[in-house]
């Protein structure tokens, strides 16, 4: 009865994460693709704890740490990550690496999760500068051209 059980929670897992349209490696090269995405990084260190999180999706999240440094984080694994209310560190420091883990939860006060098993945990998989400017300036830059081509 228990291999019925795994072998129903591995299909359900397996037909969640192909569910949705396009491929992670697919989303991960359209959120690669943005203007605001710079270079790479090895880590990202915090004060005690993540400032604050935004843009969430399946595949990747932008972490705040202060008041003007931001960071895309792309991961793997980390089905609800688009849900998530609340994210933490899983790493004895305050720092973040590739290949470290980020623990998602669906609650906005707690990191103790909903789920039976508990919160999800993200394996990193890239962090990248974000400049959140970059867009606009890209979108000063086309409307610019707009104008000296009228």
């Amino acid at each position: 009865m228990r291999y019925i059980i795994l072998l129903g929670t591995i299909a359900l897992m397996t037909g969640c994460a192909s569910a949705g349209g396009a491929s992670s490696s697919e989303h991960i090269a359209e959120i690669l693709a943005d203007r605001r995405v710079g270079e790479p990084v090895d880590k990202v260190c915090f004060a005690r704890t993540i400032d604050g999180f935004r843009e969430n999706t399946r595949d990747s999240v932008v972490l705040t740490r202060g008041a003007n440094s931001d960071y895309l984080v792309t991961v793997k694994g980390c089905p609800r990550l688009d849900d998530a209310q609340s994210i933490g560190l899983t790493s004895s420091t305050s720092c973040l690496r590739r290949s470290d883990r980020l623990i998602v939860s669906d609650s906005a006060f707690s990191l103790s999760g909903q789920t039976p098993l508990g919160p999800d945990t993200c394996w990193v998989d890239a962090i990248y500068e974000w400049n959140e400017d970059a867009s606009d300036d890209a979108e000063k830059g086309e409307a610019q051209d707009e104008v000296e081509n009228k």
